[in-house]
């Protein structure tokens, strides 16, 4: 599918830049990139014609205004779909314009849009309104909700039934445009839930100067299309009360937090490649995509892009706090190691032995699973490990996956555990099906297969599954993946199980069929999608993946967990249930919130929430956990 896109500039030479890299840089392979210059007086036709022939069409010449620029270049346009990019935005990322055109293919649509962000015109990493369109009713265009404008995507076809853009409107004309598209004519229309552009406020439509002159052109076509104008305006500026005040929620969270001494890393802003926040310092916010960089590295060893990393002693210190934190501070700490960029010595040093800690006890670590797998051998008991040293050999550097706890999976003999345990003088306890002891140093839990559900008739077909012992390796990075999938649903994940999934899934000889099939098996496809999609975005491409990722809220959502949700809450949450020394305040609070969470990740993993609800609520009223 060919798709055009038409970007407008008139004086724009400092920002017309990010919006041509933003198009040149879509992975979608037949892009049409028109650029329209009216006649501009500073640099930017310098700017555009510097790009050479990797830009389609390139007209420059007066106009009278962006609509009839934008006019021209849709009768240059010889693409089967028509989008817009401003000179002042840029597209999210670059894998918007495949998203649009797959959107397009699946559906069948006529006209496809998504979200946005508005972004400082200085700072484009602080975000100003988070523009999250929803889905398309034709009751709401009669309310006053439009999608914005530059997320919109049309056949060409449809567009020249349509008509072009009324040029007798200087700002507005995208108001009458959409009222014709979405409410006038019965279109085919999608919604591509995921964020599509980024628009620097100042902009015609944001720009105060002329916001009296967008009311009556507003109020204007509103009763021309036949509604109370002035009614409809105001409907029109309600619907984007909630842009602004979800940005301000989170702005003000993070201030309250870091009043009492914490401060939050992981918010939904983070999830359109905004931020790692930091309030302590005049240099705030450090981009994520940054500690993503060095992770990469660190995970595939590939050669390094040239990047400019303009961070100070403050942002090293968060970005390694934020790697510990996330349990992947091996890999980051290598991935550094292969650029010219470094911090401080003090704290380089304490990254060098970090990460020489790393690797001694990676070594005991393997030490003692050999120890223990020898002891349960001698009893007559059959065990594996799972996870560690046994997903540790993908890693092109195993000695920089952090270690955690000794995992081992009793194959055969489980009844005689517990006998061994008392003669060997171990002090156990019991962790719902498992057993979990202290040797030493070294945490070992065992556990009598490798992974449960919470859906009482999925975990039935999962253990007979894992005692056929006849999917291989497959099972193993199902069980990987439920393993991430329960405890996103409760809490606890970090990057370090993402990037076990994704070395087996880039490393491990894996048939995709035989996977695809286990996966549905399990009821794992849209949750699998949903991780699938946050690794292509953050840990690179190159994957094999058995469906294709799903980008997006799912997406996004999964990356709020893992930064917002991650080890930090299983301790905020026993400390909350500790400071509340009445028992039913402490039962109430606890269930409101895994009936909050079991909704929020409902979409991914419907089945195992309801089910992860009942275990909840059976273990509160009859003593039974999970």
């Amino acid at each position: 599918m060919k798709i055009s896109i038409i970007t407008t500039c008139y004086n724009r030479e400092a920002t017309i830049a990010q919006a041509i890299g933003s198009v040149l840089a879509q992975t979608h392979p037949d892009i049409e990139y028109i650029v329209v210059d009216g006649a501009s007086r500073d640099g930017s036709l310098e700017v555009i014609r510097s790009y050479g022939n990797r830009i389609g069409r390139l007209l420059s010449e007066p106009d009278h205004g962006m609509y009839e620029a934008i006019n021209k270049g849709l009768r240059l346009a010889t693409g089967d779909v028509v989008g817009l990019l401003h000179s002042d935005d840029f597209l999210f990322d670059r894998h918007v314009v495949a998203d649009i055109a797959a959107c397009f293919e699946r559906t069948g649509a006529d006209l496809v849009y998504g979200n946005g962000l508005f972004v400082d015109a200085r700072d484009t990493e602080r975000v100003v309104r988070d523009w999250v369109s929803g889905p398309y009713r034709r009751w709401k265009v009669a309310c006053g909700w439009l999608p914005l404008h530059p997320t919109v995507y049309i056949r060409r076809e449809v567009m020249e039934k349509v008509g072009a853009y009324d040029e007798h409107y200087k700002i507005a004309a995208d108001t009458d445009f959409l009222l014709r598209c979405l409410y006038e004519r019965h279109l085919r229309v999608a919604y591509l839930d995921r964020y599509v552009v980024r628009m620097r406020m100042g902009g015609l439509s944001t720009d105060k100067a002329r916001r009296r002159q967008m009311w009556r052109e507003d109020v204007e076509i509103y009763r021309r299309h036949g509604f109370p104008g002035v009614l409809l305006k105001l409907l029109k500026m309600g619907w984007k009360v909630p842009q602004f005040l979800s940005v301000n929620k989170l702005t003000r969270g993070r201030v309250n937090k870091l009043t009492r001494g914490r401060v939050d890393e992981g918010t939904r802003l983070q999830a359109t490649e905004t931020l790692l926040t930091c309030l302590s310092s005049t240099r705030q916010l450090v981009p994520l995509s940054t500690f993503f960089y060095f992770l990469r590295l660190g995970l595939w060893g590939e050669t390094p892009e040239e990047e400019e990393m303009p961070l100070d002693e403050g942002d090293w210190q968060r970005l390694f706090a934020l790697s510990r934190e996330q349990a992947v501070s091996g890999l980051w700490i290598d991935g550094v190691s292969q650029t010219a960029c470094r911090p401080s010595e003090a704290l380089w040093t304490q990254c060098i032995f970090h990460l020489l800690h790393i690797e001694r006890m990676n070594v005991s670590l393997a030490r003692a699973e050999k120890a223990w797998l020898d002891r349960l051998v001698v009893r007559g008991i059959e065990a594996e490990v799972f996870k560690g040293s046994s997903v540790a050999c993908w890693y092109r550097k195993p000695q920089y996956r952090s270690y955690g706890d000794i995992d081992l999976v009793v194959r055969r003999g489980w009844e005689r555990v517990e006998a061994f345990l008392r003669e060997a003088g171990y002090v156990y306890r019991h962790e719902e099906d498992s057993l979990a002891l202290q040797d030493g140093r070294v945490a070992v839990e065992l556990h009598p297969c490798r992974e449960t559900v919470y859906n009482p008739f999925l975990n039935v077909r999962l253990q007979r599954m894992l005692a056929a012992d006849r999917w291989g390796v497959e099972l193993y990075v199902a069980c990987l993946l439920l393993h991430v999938r329960r405890h996103v649903l409760s809490y606890g994940i970090g990057l370090k199980q993402v990037c076990d999934v994704a070395v087996m899934l880039r490393r491990a000889p894996l048939d995709g069929r035989k996977l695809a099939e286990v996966l549905r098996r399990l009821h794992l496809v849209r949750f699998s999608r949903a991780l699938f999609g946050f690794m292509e975005a953050r840990l690179g491409e190159g994957f094999r993946f058995p469906f294709p990722p799903l980008h997006g809220r799912p997406e996004r959502l999964l990356e709020d967990i893992l930064f917002k949700d991650g080890y930090r809450l299983k301790m905020e949450r026993e400390a909350l249930s500790a400071d509340r020394r009445q028992a039913w305040k402490r039962i109430g609070g606890n269930a409101c919130f895994w009936l909050v969470r079991s909704v929020r990740l409902w979409r991914l993993m419907p089945g195992e929430a309801f089910f992860f609800l009942c275990q909840k609520a059976a273990g509160r009223l009859f003593g039974r956990g999970h």
